[in-house]
């Protein structure tokens, strides 16, 4: 778990391991045919959490997900449990048995994305990645614009918005070449792994580019409607327009 963070597609290098919880050999094949019998693939987010939560809470997902938990009194105070650092704790004995490896690393994690997702409720559509991006740049709402800035507190323009929040989210590393917004075109974009989407058929998280002579601004598309961007040096970092407040040139999706 700690090694496929939130990516849906990660697989083990070297191994069987699939998607968020590495599922391998026989689980491995259980959740492909799970996918299947729903006519999509392993890599399918809600499939994966679908599949998961099966195996958390005692078996289920047609017959495919096996319960996973064999103490039945640790798994009752896991399903219970509110407090992050305690669940993490308990997930590894329960689920993981790693032998108590980098709990330090796991508590962390568990405490940085309780704190991201408690009270929050997810857009009518995106996948999970593209809720923790809008869920992300939401953070930084009310933060200073500047021209060139290249911090999400101090203050940065649209197009570092842009890397900086997916840096964040851990969708590509912090190494990841910056474009100008003016780059930002189907090319320079696919170097960070997106995929150009249909407008209409845009999801939370989406990267969006504004222009018809060029590309001169770029936001998030929030999955409402709405889009997050570093709107200018007047208003800073907002949420507060739609996405169609001007015609939209192209939309790109990170992290499916």
């Amino acid at each position: 778990m700690t090694g496929s963070s939130i990516h849906s597609d990660v697989e083990e290098k070297g191994g069987t391991g699939i998607g968020i919880a590495q599922w391998s050999f026989g689980r491995h094949k259980a959740i492909e045919k799970y996918a299947l019998s729903k006519g999509k693939t392993w890599k399918d987010e809600e499939i994966q959490l679908e599949f998961l939560k099966a195996e958390l809470t005692g078996g289920g997902c047609n017959g495919l997900a096996d319960d996973q938990c064999y103490n039945k009194a640790l798994q009752s105070r896991f399903l219970a449990s509110t407090n992050p650092e305690e669940a993490a704790d308990l997930f590894e004995k329960l689920f993981e048995r790693s032998g108590g490896s980098r709990m330090d690393v796991r508590r962390k994690g568990a405490i940085y994305y309780y704190n991201m997702f408690q009270g929050k409720q997810r857009p009518t559509s995106g996948s999970m990645s593209g809720n923790l991006i809008v869920d992300t740049a939401d953070k930084y709402v009310g933060n200073p614009y500047v021209w060139g800035g290249n911090s999400l507190t101090n203050g940065c323009d649209c197009s570092h918005f842009i890397r900086l929040v997916l840096i964040e989210c851990g969708l590509i590393p912090p190494s990841a070449e910056y474009h100008t917004t003016s780059d930002m075109n189907s090319g320079r974009l696919k170097d960070w792994g997106a995929v150009e989407v249909d407008p209409s058929q845009a999801q939370a998280g989406d990267i969006v580019l504004y222009g018809t002579s060029g590309i001169h601004h770029v936001a998030f598309y929030d999955g409402n409607g709405m889009i997050v961007e570093a709107k200018g040096s007047a208003y800073g970092i907002t949420h507060d327009r739609t996405m169609d407040h001007e015609g939209v040139a192209a939309v790109f999706r990170v992290g499916q």
